[in-house]
């Protein structure tokens, strides 16, 4: 069974909803928060009308895990999942702090990179 949580990130869990149903992740997909927050846990779990992310990277500091692989969440439109041969595929939602004109900072690029290789060594 693959791991559900990435090792080394603080866990503060989103409870999935009757419209999140269980994937088999096939993508990674990044997003910038377009605001400075190091933690977007409240914003996703109150203030962001059904959206949710997997977890966020801070510019500094350790990453945030919101949900276990497995379960979909909505931040990607028709690419939250879909079936494939039976089996419903879903995109890995990722948060990164950053405005518009940020670039990456070396710590969001190198736990980007960890988080890949996870990914890839996990959900074959």
């Amino acid at each position: 069974m693959p791991k559900l949580w990435l090792p080394d990130v603080n866990r503060e869990p989103i409870p999935a909803g009757a419209n999140d149903p269980k994937i088999h992740p096939v993508m990674l997909v990044v997003h910038r928060t377009a605001v400075r927050a190091p933690d977007q846990h409240d914003w996703f779990a109150h203030g962001s009308g059904g959206l949710e992310s997997h977890g966020h990277t801070p510019r500094l500091g350790k990453s945030q895990q919101y949900r276990p692989f497995n379960i979909e969440c909505d931040a990607q439109a028709a690419g939250n999942s879909w079936i494939v041969s039976g089996l419903r595929a879903g995109a890995i939602s990722w948060e990164t702090e950053g405005t518009a004109d940020d670039v990456w900072t070396p710590w969001q690029e190198s736990e980007l990179v960890r988080i890949m290789r996870f990914l890839r060594d996990e959900w074959k």
